[in-house]
């Protein structure tokens, strides 16, 4: 059964997590190309900036199965 993880995570003022052009947007991009092209890691990551509040990123990352999440999250 397909499963879906809700994350919440900061971001510090003035770090622009949202474009690719910048350090920090690459370094986020990169870790999510990471995760779902590891073994039995997350098949897709979806994520966005809060409009109310830019400093709280969210993402939804989808497992085939808990798991494979628990197993992931093991390694």
């Amino acid at each position: 059964m397909a499963v879906t993880e809700i994350s919440r995570m900061g971001v510090k003022p003035g770090l622009n997590v949202v474009d690719e052009t910048t350090k920090e947007g690459q370094i986020l991009t990169g870790a999510w190309k990471a995760v779902t092209s590891a073994p039995g890691g997350p098949h897709q990551v979806y994520w966005g900036l809060e409009v109310e509040d830019p400093s709280r990123l969210w993402a939804f990352f989808d497992w085939n199965s808990v798991e494979d999440h628990e197993n992931f999250a093991k390694s």
